[in-house]
């Protein structure tokens, strides 16, 4: 992976979340400790992060001033350097959702980066989408087997690429999914699943309504994290989705909860794609 990729990518990463760990980006990136902190000190100079013992946490400012996205001008630019579009990690959490999803289904895609991850896993499979994001949207419009389905709804977010609001509850009636994936910025066993937008909470629950099945979808650096509003509690979605295992009191939490949680493909099910992200 180039440098301006991962970091483009920390630095996102730090935004969501507010720290990072060395350890955590080497497996997520695939590359040495020695890299890692390199560009760690890199966005140190560049007053964006601050070194701690074995990782960084971003600098207050950089979090009150992070900046718009603007969708009608930077989409390509997202999509062409992975700062949206999911890197392995994210890829593979795209291979085990695809797993769920049987063909010519009915699911709702939300936003943020993981998300993404499915819809580029469905780029060749039949499916119908629901979705308030303009990315995935964007992304599944590449597969003709797909039949998508934009909601209603004002752009919000910080980054203006997904929709909400009354319009967007109003635009889900009449219509029921199997499955609903939503994406996650953090999650901790006291607050549950959290994340950056007051609105999400509002999605969640709007969607869940017209829903056979609930999914969250997060990275395993997410675990042990915190965000500023609740999505949901850890106990609300039937399952969860990483791309491997998770720390033991999350597994233990799920297992006492009955809430299922998937974390490794079956090799015999992967299409083509599907061994190339794995092979990442």
């Amino acid at each position: 992976m180039i440098k301006g990729v991962r970091l483009s990518k920390i630095k996102e990463i730090l935004y969501n979340v507010g720290s990072v760990k060395v350890e955590e980006l080497c497996e997520l990136m695939h590359v040495s400790p020695v890299t890692i902190r390199n560009d760690l000190n890199e966005l140190e100079k560049e007053n964006f992060a601050t070194r701690i013992h074995g990782g960084a946490v971003i600098n207050p400012d950089k979090q009150i001033n992070r900046p718009d996205f603007n969708l009608s001008k930077d989409l390509d630019n997202v999509i062409s350097h992975n700062v949206i579009v999911p890197l392995s990690a994210e890829r593979q959490i795209g291979v085990l959702a695809r797993q769920m999803v049987k063909d010519d289904s009915w699911i709702f895609l939300g936003c943020g980066s993981t998300c993404a991850s499915i819809a580029l896993a469905l780029q060749d499979k039949s499916v119908n989408v629901v979705t308030n994001s303009v990315l995935v949207a964007t992304m599944l419009a590449q597969n003709p087997m797909a039949n998508v389905m934009v909601t209603g709804g004002y752009l919000s977010g910080r980054y203006r690429s997904h929709l909400s609001g009354d319009i967007f509850e109003q635009s889900l009636s009449n219509i029921r999914v199997d499955i609903a994936f939503f994406g996650t910025a953090a999650i901790n066993l006291e607050r549950g699943f959290c994340v950056q937008g007051l609105e999400e909470r509002s999605i969640y629950l709007s969607v869940k309504k017209i829903a056979r099945q609930t999914v969250i979808v997060a990275s395993t650096y997410k675990y042990g994290k915190d965000s500023y509003f609740i999505l949901a509690k850890l106990d609300e979605p039937d399952a969860i989705i990483a791309e491997k295992d998770v720390p033991e009191e999350y597994k233990r939490y799920f297992d006492e909860h009955h809430v299922t949680l998937v974390t490794q493909a079956e090799e015999k099910r992967l299409s083509e794609y599907e061994h190339e992200g794995n092979a990442d």
